[in-house]
């Protein structure tokens, strides 16, 4: 007799990162503001992440709001979206339902907004369960320089010579470093690659690609990639 059919089981999900793209696109296509496209795009993170709040196993989320290229952007436009990544990060802290953390160079953002952004840490630092990762000023081979600078320092200071590293030593002094890596990646507006999001952690990722625009991405589109995902057999290599 033939075999049964192997059963599906479904993938674990810990960790889901999203790349919040197409906010100025739908914004222009509706002959709206830019800033009226982050704001929408603001309010479309803050259901996500209720969405999220309603499924156990998600216990980190990772936004990608802002890449170190986007830091060369116009400085009327740059300081409307770097307003809207403010009240929105100040609004999931307001829930108390999310501990913040920040991943990026904020070293690179005005001294005001980082200020902002860090006092949401602050706020939410006793939360524990769920967290969500605010990724501004970020880009991924800046990550990986400045995890490597720090990795070099430490061994430094223990008096270490640094003749051989392991991938493992690297991941402990990423932005990330104690989190599960992303286990599924959504990028939304149509662009089909990661543009330097998180190049280490997302190796054995599962990436949904959507031509929807971040401020029109609805709860049916979130719970058709979440079944994608769950029917996918991930593979730890080729």
């Amino acid at each position: 007799m033939p075999a049964p059919p192997a059963k599906t089981i479904p993938q674990p999900l810990r960790h889901l990162a999203v790349i919040v793209d197409g906010n100025r696109r739908w914004a222009l296509q509706h002959d709206l503001p830019a800033i009226t496209g982050y704001r929408t795009g603001g309010q479309r993170v803050l259901e996500l992440l209720t969405w999220c709040d309603s499924i156990d196993e998600i216990t980190t989320v990772t936004l990608w709001s802002l890449s170190t290229e986007n830091l060369r952007r116009g400085q009327s436009e740059l300081a409307d979206l770097l307003s809207v990544i403010t009240e929105t990060t100040e609004k999931i802290a307001a829930t108390q339902r999310w501990q913040v953390r920040l991943i990026g160079s904020l070293d690179r953002l005005p001294e005001e907004t980082a200020r902002s952004l860090r006092d949401s840490v602050h706020r939410t630092r006793h939360i524990t369960g769920k967290v969500v990762n605010v990724a501004v000023a970020y880009g991924g081979r800046d990550e990986i320089a400045r995890a490597v600078q720090s990795l070099v320092l430490a061994r430094q200071a223990a008096g270490d010579l640094l003749r051989t590293v392991h991938p493992e030593e690297i991941g402990a002094h990423l932005d990330t470093a104690g989190q599960p890596d992303p286990d599924l990646v959504i990028r939304t507006a149509g662009e089909q690659r990661l543009s330097g999001f998180m190049p280490w952690q997302t190796a054995y990722s599962e990436f949904s690609f959507t031509s929807i625009p971040w401020p029109a991405f609805t709860h049916s589109d979130f719970l058709e990639a979440l079944a994608w995902y769950r029917r996918r057999t991930r593979r730890y290599g080729t």
